[in-house]
């Protein structure tokens, strides 16, 4: 949490996203009889149909998300309004540039819009889904291999620690594969962004506050009826139709 080592590390993932389409560019074959696609359309850079690519997924995400979000409206709804407000004074805070808006875009743009073209080549959609997003969720657990390299950890304390970081890696790789199957039907990299974004600001759904509540019951209800819309409204919100987007028009082989 060092700002010095955060504003570092806000460069080299940088590069590491300007440099990624270069590979995917690479690994491309030009196409014949003009049929084929441009660099921006396989990584998701579109205009067109972007308000739906933005508003549907975010909507699907809030579904999922409607325990959480009614129990912050029942235990403080103040702080929502807070929230929006003090956004103007967040933009220059390191910690939540680094939350909502470096994590999100570099990691959907790497592991999204540059890896799941190569991974869907060559594997297709089903594989591609699945492969995509345990890379992504390794890569979250780079934090704890540093500290034990450079000595910052034990290797009891790690070993203590390492059930949480196996819950982090899977949630991260669960997130993976829906933001992959966001970005495949929809053909919009900004989608899996603000998605991403939104996820971070929620952090992952607790249920110990659920007691400080008045309406216990209802929180409960929202939490299951938020999971049981959100599965139903899955492949209904992502129609591939409302955002004509490449990935699902093409025939695998």
């Amino acid at each position: 949490d060092n700002p010095q080592i955060i504003k570092k590390r806000f460069i080299s993932v940088l590069a590491v996203t300007i440099l990624s389409p270069v590979y995917v560019w690479w690994w491309s074959s030009p196409a014949k009889d003009f049929e084929g696609y441009t660099l921006a359309a396989w990584l998701g850079l579109r205009c067109d149909n972007i308000v739906p690519a933005i508003a549907l997924p975010l909507l699907l995400t809030m579904i999922l998300f409607l325990g959480p979000l009614c129990l912050i409206i029942c235990v403080d709804p103040s702080s929502i309004l807070y929230d929006f407000k003090d956004i103007p004074n967040r933009i220059f805070d390191i910690y939540w540039l680094r939350s909502h808006v470096m994590a999100p875009f570099t990691e959907e743009f790497v592991f999204r819009a540059c890896m799941l073209p190569i991974l869907f080549s060559q594997f297709g959609r089903s594989v591609a889904i699945f492969i995509c997003p345990l890379m992504f969720g390794l890569a979250h657990v780079h934090h704890l291999i540093e500290k034990i390299i450079k000595k910052e950890q034990s290797l009891a304390n790690a070993i203590a620690i390492t059930g949480l970081n196996i819950f982090q890696c899977g949630f991260t790789t669960v997130f993976g594969w829906y933001t992959s199957f966001i970005f495949l039907r929809t053909g919009h990299v900004i989608g899996p962004i603000v998605c991403h974004g939104f996820c971070n600001s929620m952090g992952f759904p607790t249920f110990s506050d659920i007691g400080y509540c008045k309406y216990p019951k209802l929180i409960w209800t929202a939490y299951i009826v938020g999971l049981v819309l959100f599965f139903m409204l899955l492949f209904p919100m992502t129609n591939p139709n409302y955002y004509e987007g490449l990935y699902w028009g093409i025939v695998e082989n």
